[in-house]
């Protein structure tokens, strides 16, 4: 809970040097209803595992909307909330029994988001997938993260790029309906939750995530018709004893290029 109430709590002291309406299709946004919207990507810890507390609350002014643990081939993924949005609550995780990231988020932003203040979080993730290119285990299973202006340097594979295009897919359909059903979304930052899978290769880590950030935000922002180049990012660090404690010195120094 304490990662995710620090990831709210840098996003909202983000957001608040953006202007109000960087992420509104502004021809709508006069008649609309504002709503802030989060986003959530990544592996496992995005996904999220976590035992719903017996004393699990619902946020009502706070939404989720998102699709995890969708494979390359498949239509539909867990927990899908796609067509319709929920309050975030407990079961929004890798099962319906189990909770992600967005309710410790959702648990500090909730005082912000009253008297008419709405948010929601937008969630694509899976678990044990790469931002490296590649086809194995996890990756081949559900596609990795590979960005698009690296694609053409690259031996494509069925997995290549398709948890990327499924981030900006799930981001365009709920984008869609927010307006359709009468808000003006503002994008206000992103919450990447990722990297055990690729702990063991740090330098190549570092050269891809500056240009996958990048071609995120522009990507985003063509969808949002909008100036996104300074949408803030929160990286969130892995375990330092992700796997086994005699990994400690591989994730500190996974850990430490975040920084770089």
């Amino acid at each position: 809970m304490k990662v995710c109430k620090f990831f709210s709590a840098v996003l909202i002291a983000a957001v608040c040097s953006i202007a109000p309406a960087a992420a509104v299709r502004s021809a709508r946004a006069e008649t609309s209803r504002a709503i802030d919207v989060y986003l959530i990507a990544g592996q496992s810890n995005a996904v999220g595992h976590a035992d719903i507390p017996a004393d699990s609350t619902v946020f009502p002014s706070v939404l989720y909307a998102g699709q995890v643990q969708c494979g390359i081939d498949a239509a539909a993924g867990t927990n899908d909330y796609l067509e319709t949005f929920t309050p975030v609550r407990g079961g929004l995780g890798g099962t319906p029994d189990e909770m992600g990231p967005e309710y410790g988020m959702a648990e500090a932003l909730a005082p912000y988001y009253r008297d008419g203040r709405t948010a929601i979080f937008i969630k694509s993730a899976a678990g044990g997938v790469s931002l490296r290119n590649l086809d194995s285990d996890n990756s081949g299973r559900y596609g990795n993260y590979y960005p698009p202006s690296l694609r053409g340097a690259a031996a494509a594979s069925r997995a290549t790029g398709v948890q990327y295009d499924r981030l900006l897919n799930v981001f365009r359909t709920v984008f869609d309906k927010l307006i359709a059903q009468g808000y003006a979304p503002r994008l206000r930052g992103l919450a990447w939750m990722h990297g055990e899978t690729d702990r063991r290769a740090p330098d190549e880590y570092a050269g891809i995530l500056p240009v996958f950030l990048a071609d995120l935000r522009a990507d985003l922002g063509r969808i949002a018709q909008a100036d996104l180049s300074a949408m803030p990012v929160v990286l969130g660090e892995i375990s330092d004893t992700s796997t086994s404690y005699d990994d400690k010195l591989v994730n500190e120094r996974f850990n430490a290029m975040l920084h770089d």
